[in-house]
């Protein structure tokens, strides 16, 4: 719900400006923010309960049935299967190293911000700038859904990396020249975050329901999914140290690299396929080495 639909990333920073306003007991402020960010997962959570599973699950379970086989004896034998790996890695490792630039770089976010601004700003100063960083991911978002039907989730996932990563190295290296600039340095942070909410924020959900057949596309779905979280997790604990110990323009260039990493793992290990193209696949997985 936070990454995927912008106004839930906006959402506390607007809902922490007007408490400000409007409620005086510091308490009290951060305990209604603190609960009403459980009401989309308790939407989500009821709204799941009641979907069915798809027709092409429903036909792929009938099909392992008739030839004595389960889902779970195809997913295993997909476990082993090199082919369904180089799969794994495109969708599941390229999620992971996302999820360590864009989940770091968004839980960093109020640091940098205030690193950019300085440190004597009131909370509701901070509200407005995050507010502002926060919305440059409508204009990444629209972009890429744009840009899937035309590229390709593959090219939007490869892309994507190389934007992110090119983003990065220019806010390193424009940081410490620009100190005394505050605009520019903001405008140069603008301009990662929108990278960030491009390419690789959408097609990494999009692409392992693209490449995987029915009989296995929810658990490697979930298998990408789980690994995304795992890198959600390094990149949470990952920036503070490094920015403690070198500096924010040297935490630029080592996410930078990372982005890279995933740039050059897309390529070489998801199917060149576009939206349209349903047999690429099939053809890749089985001539695959």
């Amino acid at each position: 719900y936070q990454r995927r639909v912008h106004g839930g990333a906006i959402a506390p920073y607007v809902v922490a400006a007007l408490l400000l306003l409007w409620v005086s007991n510091e308490e009290i402020q951060w305990r209604i923010l603190l609960g009403l960010g459980c009401i989309p997962s308790f939407i989500v959570f009821f709204i799941e309960r009641h979907e069915g599973e798809s027709e092409e699950y429903i036909h792929a379970t009938e099909v392992a049935h008739e030839h004595g086989s389960s889902m779970n004896h195809e997913v295993w034998l997909c476990l082993r299967d090199w082919r369904y790996l180089k799969l794994l890695i495109g969708t599941g490792f390229g999620w992971f190293l996302y999820d360590v630039t864009y989940y770091g770089t968004a839980l960093f976010s109020p640091t940098i911000v205030k690193s950019i601004f300085g440190n004597n700003d009131k909370i509701i100063d901070d509200a407005w700038q995050n507010i502002i960083v926060n919305s440059m991911g409508f204009p990444g978002t629209i972009l890429a859904i744009l840009a899937m039907s035309w590229i390709g989730s593959k090219k939007l996932q490869v892309y994507g990396f190389i934007f992110i990563a090119v983003c990065f190295v220019l806010l390193g290296a424009v940081y410490d020249p620009l100190e005394h600039y505050v605009v520019g340095r903001f405008c140069f942070y603008l301009l990662l975050f929108s990278s960030l909410n491009w390419g690789p924020n959408v097609s990494t959900f999009v692409a392992p329901s693209e490449v995987y057949p029915p009989a296995i596309r929810g658990t490697f779905n979930g298998i990408s999914a789980a690994m995304a979280k795992v890198g959600a997790l390094v990149g949470s604990y990952m920036y503070q140290p490094i920015d403690n110990k070198f500096g924010l323009s040297i935490l630029m260039y080592v996410a930078g690299g990372i982005a890279l990493i995933g740039a050059v793992l897309s390529h070489f290990s998801l199917p060149p396929r576009r939206l349209e193209d349903v047999l690429v696949v099939e053809h890749y997985i089985n001539t695959s080495p």
